[in-house]
């Protein structure tokens, strides 16, 4: 039998990958393109897969046989849950997963689909319908071609099986970032050039392809069992597709209360968050001579993993490039001063976008470079790095650090960070594991509210003496004029060892204090 199955559910078809000729003979021969695997995947998929010249003549073939991109059994659920969502994205995200030659391809074939179905819609559906679905204007219809399908339907209309898209609110951006290609910017341009412009859509959750990168991928991977040591591809491609969606002017103001989605959230603090979680996997050491780009002069990357350890002592092109987008992604989120709802100390009125970025530094930056996993990571000699490397990481990236320096809320938001960190009090913005195997650099999520009250209680002195200090630092850094970096470093650091040394060694009075309750002390 041509449609006969393995115990895998593959057919003859299944097998004919890179073979024209052999796929036109079993099509010709009444072969079914629309049998599916045990995981949902149809001939098309297999033969996208193919060698990048045998693929590109092989799937030709099958989208002359008008079959529907992408062509997987979840292409004709009914359904709209967050799992039929899910499964709709990962078919979207395989699209990409190929060749770009095939990948180029099969979006023009659903470019070719959807106009399709607009033009079904445009001579069925009333003009106010049509015009809330989107199918007026010029764009490739992406966002509401479930719906238009959907509305098709109740008007009495048969959908041709090649233009069936189910009803859900989700793009190819959304597919693009849920995949996380290797090389995420040569997507979405290819996305884009082809007329797809649903770059700020949100879905069924209210979440654009941008806001998910922002907040439900931290969710995704607590989840995850292999994500234990997270893939630092999978960081790196995030960060790039926010970078490149910001500069489509996505909206980076986007911010929610529901609890069922996360803690109550902004854009740029969780994207600043993740941005310096990366910055703390790169070590910055002394220039090479022949750099001779503003980027790249200042040092030689070494590249690291938690999960492998490898480091990759080369300055190539890659890391240039990957130093220019993060600049340009903390120039738009730094130019942000968002606010969430956060009363964790380490921030003023809320966390912003660089208290943010330093705390997935610093935390980030300790787990990678600290050999003893077990060890608390603040101690005095650790955080003496840490700051010492954001010094040097000021210094080398003379647009960061003209950015922080040119707003005293910046400069201020670090020197109270760092000042949070020195007095070594606790975060209730977010959760520190540190236990091998454990440490989640990501939890970006608050601590209890009953534990957050009792933390702020039991260290209701060092925040008051944070205040004072912060209060301390501000007034003396105008009088020296300082840039934040120098300020650290030349006073700051200084006066910080002066205060800790006091708490070291308690005074006549504390020593009086500690008798009456009967401590004594040698």
């Amino acid at each position: 039998s041509l449609n006969e199955r393995n115990w895998f559910g593959q057919t003859p078809l299944h097998f004919s990958l890179g073979w024209r000729a052999g796929i036109k003979m079993l099509l010709d021969a009444g072969s079914d393109p629309y049998v599916f695997d045990m995981r949902g995947r149809s001939p098309l998929v297999y033969e996208s897969l193919a060698p990048e010249a045998q693929a590109l003549e092989g799937v030709e073939f099958f989208l002359k046989q008008d079959i529907p991109i992408p062509c997987e059994r979840c292409s004709w659920e009914d359904r709209d849950d967050h799992a039929a969502t899910k499964k709709w994205r990962a078919a979207t995200a395989r699209l990409f997963d190929v060749a770009p030659a095939v990948s180029k391809l099969l979006v023009q074939g659903l470019k070719a689909r959807r106009e399709k179905l607009r033009q079904m819609a445009q001579q069925i559906l009333p003009a106010g319908l049509l015009a809330a679905l989107g199918m007026l204007a010029d764009a490739v219809p992406d966002t509401h071609a479930g719906d238009a399908c959907a509305a098709l339907r109740r008007f009495g209309i048969q959908i041709p099986r090649e233009l069936y898209s189910p009803p859900l609110r989700t793009t190819l951006y959304h597919g693009i970032a849920f995949g996380r290609p290797a090389s995420p910017v040569t997507h979405l341009d290819l996305v884009y050039e082809i007329g797809f412009r649903d770059v700020d859509a949100a879905d069924h959750s209210g979440l654009t392809p941008l806001a998910e990168i922002a907040i439900m991928r931290l969710l995704e991977w607590r989840s995850s069992t292999d994500k234990i040591f997270y893939d630092m591809q999978d960081m790196r491609s995030d960060l790039e597709i926010a970078s490149w969606l910001i500069c489509k002017e996505a909206d980076t103001t986007l911010s929610t209360s529901n609890q069922g989605l996360c803690r109550s959230w902004t854009v740029p603090v969780n994207l600043a968050h993740r941005v310096g979680i990366d910055m703390g996997n790169t070590l910055m050491t002394k220039p090479p001579s022949e750099c001779l780009t503003e980027e790249s002069h200042w040092v030689e990357l070494r590249l690291m993993t938690s999960r492998t350890r490898f480091r990759s002592k080369r300055l190539n092109d890659d890391a240039v490039s990957r130093v220019k987008m993060l600049l340009t992604l903390l120039e738009s989120l730094l130019a942000l001063t968002i606010k969430d709802d956060c009363l964790c100390a380490c921030s003023e009125g809320g966390c912003s976008s660089l208290p943010a970025l330093l705390i997935g530094f610093a935390q980030n930056f300790a787990m990678n470079q600290i050999c003893d996993q077990f060890c608390d990571y603040r101690t005095p000699f650790n955080l003496a790095w840490a700051l010492g490397e954001f010094i040097n990481l000021l210094r080398a990236m003379p647009r960061l650090s003209e950015t922080i320096n040119q707003s005293p809320q910046w400069c201020m938001a670090t020197i109270r960070f760092w000042t949070f960190e020195r007095l070594q009090l606790t975060h209730i913005c977010c959760r520190d594991e540190k236990r091998w195997g454990n440490y989640d650099v990501d939890a970006h999520n608050p601590v209890d509210p009953t534990e957050a009250h009792e933390i702020q209680e039991e260290e209701r002195y060092g925040l008051a003496q944070l205040e004072e200090l912060v209060k301390e630092f501000e007034t003396k850094r105008q009088d020296l004029a300082l840039s934040v970096e120098d300020f650290l470093e030349v006073h700051w650091d200084h006066r910080m060892m002066e205060v800790l040394a006091k708490e070291t060694f308690p005074d006549d009075c504390h020593r009086k204090a500690v008798s009456e309750i009967g401590v004594k002390l040698n």
